[in-house]
């Protein structure tokens, strides 16, 4: 499902047409809201991957909005800010959204959105071959080298061994957010919660950091939450 949050009922009937040309083969429900509507989105919240949401409403502020409902740890869907004025592309980070569409230059600004959220999908359904079984690369938390084997540590628990190089898979998984962060542990960046001198918890798994690595790692850490691709 889409949303679209905007006070002007024009503007939010061409969005949703423009929408629906991009994602036409896939028959998304969209839907026009005049005012930021909680109840809607808790309501809808799972279903919710994209919420275009107008800066500047009647009577709210939508980078206020956005910051307060993502402080509810309402994280999982895409924001992206809409607005008449370019002036406001500074501002607008606090929130965490996907990127900044101008109404001025809607079709140039929609079709970079729409490339950028590709790209993330592609990344998010990504898969790995493990002892004949694909698996999700985002369920991945960290990969241990061990002798001549790596034991891949999955979100839910399960621990797989398999024959394989951790340079190898260092290489294939850097475009994925993994990183090397110790001589025998390839982290997956984006399940960090935290960051000590000498380990990293992965939700709530401890990895080692090595001390040489250490700096690398929160540079990573720092990139992957403002990067916007």
């Amino acid at each position: 499902m889409i949303v679209i949050i905007d006070d002007d009922p024009v503007f939010g009937e061409i969005l949703k047409r423009k929408l629906h040309e991009y994602f036409k083969d896939k028959n998304v429900e969209i839907n026009v809201l005049r005012y930021f509507d909680e109840d809607f989105l808790n309501k809808n919240y799972g279903d919710i991957e994209m919420l275009f949401l107008d800066i500047e409403l009647e009577k709210e502020n939508g980078i206020d909005l956005a910051s307060k409902y993502r402080e509810k740890g309402h994280n999982k869907m895409e924001i992206i800010f809409i607005s008449l004025h370019d002036n406001f592309v500074h501002d607008v980070w606090a929130a965490y959204p996907l990127t900044f569409v101008r109404k001025s230059r809607l079709d140039y600004d929609l079709e970079r959105c729409i490339n950028l959220i590709r790209r993330r999908t592609r990344r998010k359904n990504a898969k790995i071959l493990v002892k004949n079984e694909m698996i999700k690369i985002t369920d991945i938390l960290y990969i241990k080298s061990q002798s001549n084997y790596v034991y891949y540590v999955l979100i839910n628990g399960e621990k797989i061994r398999d024959r394989a190089k951790i340079s190898t898979l260092e290489a294939a998984l850097e475009e994925y957010n993994f990183m090397r962060c110790h001589l025998k542990y390839l982290i997956n960046v984006a399940h960090i919660k935290d960051l000590k001198n000498d380990y990293v918890l992965l939700e709530t798994e401890r990895v080692s950091v090595s001390p040489s690595k250490y700096e690398a790692v929160m540079q990573a850490f720092a990139e992957y939450r403002f990067r916007r691709d």
